[in-house]
């Protein structure tokens, strides 16, 4: 076991997992984070600020070691305070585009107060909230139209890679949370059903995902695509755990039919160091390793559909100071 990953995952019994397992579908789970009713969604509608609580309090929202998984930040922090807004309002919220910073974690079990604003106009909409009083967790969406998603010479691109990357006899294989992930020099992926010579079903952890009858929620996008950025670099160069510093995403759609095979890919060969980072490098192994940012995509088997398409930060995680963090018995 690497030493790394053992204290990262101390935490993380199979008793733990069994529960995350056995826990209600995650985008049911997010619904349910707000707490009490909320009475800011009439003033976010009309322009207003607007200001609430959340309480993540159940083990299936959590990512090691005990804090809000960190795919699932993109999505709270944008899309589940959005989706309050009245209907009669008249809000298309897809295609979106969003950009989450996670300049800090968000604890499970303990209130979290937010601030979000919200405007409309003719050309769009746009949304920018914040959460536990600091900057460092700020984020914001807003409209775009589905051809700003991914530009077909790229797609095309990206199909190339991956078909030479799925005949090359060197990839690794490294399964994580319930999904057999890829990785050869150039790209690391995943699907969500077995191949075809395998009966073609759904992954046995896919059911966490299914927000109504036949199709996955938006959590599935989020947090596989998150899992798919750190895998870049984490599962198959150091070896160590990373932490999720951003998430931009565009986003065509938040439901997706649960009987196609989707592809959640990552760009380990187009990899460069994040513009904006503040987090300081650590050395790995003697060599200075620092914040980066990774390209990735969510397309259905035979790339005829892009359902989003975007760019994670990762940074490596001090374990000294992961140590001290930690609770001890």
């Amino acid at each position: 076991m690497n030493p790394h990953r053992e204290l990262y995952n101390s935490h993380w019994t199979p008793e733990l997992a069994k529960v995350i397992a056995e826990s209600p579908p995650t985008d049911k789970l997010v619904a349910g984070v707000m707490v009490e009713d909320w009475e800011g969604a009439e003033r976010l509608a009309a322009g207003e600020p607007a200001t609430g609580e959340m309480i993540f309090d159940h083990v299936g929202l959590r990512g090691p070691p005990g804090r809000l998984h960190g795919g699932l930040h993109c999505l709270i922090r944008t899309i589940a305070i959005l989706r309050h807004i009245p209907r009669n309002a008249g809000i298309e919220l897809f295609p979106c585009a969003i950009n989450v910073g996670l300049g800090a974690a968000l604890p499970l079990g303990k209130s979290v107060p937010f601030e979000a604003r919200f405007h409309n106009t003719d050309d769009g909409w746009w949304f920018t909230s914040r959460f536990n009083e600091t900057d460092r967790l700020q984020a914001a969406a807003w409209s775009i139209g589905e051809d700003q998603i991914l530009a077909p010479e790229a797609l095309a691109r990206w199909k190339s890679r991956f078909e030479k990357a799925h005949e090359s006899e060197q990839k690794k294989v490294l399964r994580t949370v319930g999904l057999p992930y890829f990785g050869t020099d150039e790209l690391c992926w995943c699907a969500t059903n077995k191949p075809a010579s395998e009966g073609g079903t759904a992954y046995e952890a896919m059911h966490r995902f299914v927000a109504r009858e036949g199709f996955y929620g938006p959590s599935l996008i989020c947090m596989y695509l998150d899992n798919a950025g750190a895998l870049t670099r984490a599962a198959y160069d150091t070896m160590t755990p990373h932490f999720t510093t951003r998430v931009s995403l565009k986003i065509a759609q938040p439901y997706i039919p649960s009987s196609e095979r989707l592809l959640f890919l990552g760009d380990r060969a187009g990899r460069v160091p994040a513009r904006f980072s503040r987090a300081r490098p650590i050395t790995l192994a003697g060599k200075e390793e620092g914040t980066e940012t990774s390209e990735v995509l969510m397309v259905n088997e035979d790339f005829s559909k892009v359902y989003a398409h975007g760019w994670v930060d990762t940074h490596p995680i001090d374990i000294k100071r992961l140590a001290a963090e930690l609770p001890h018995e």
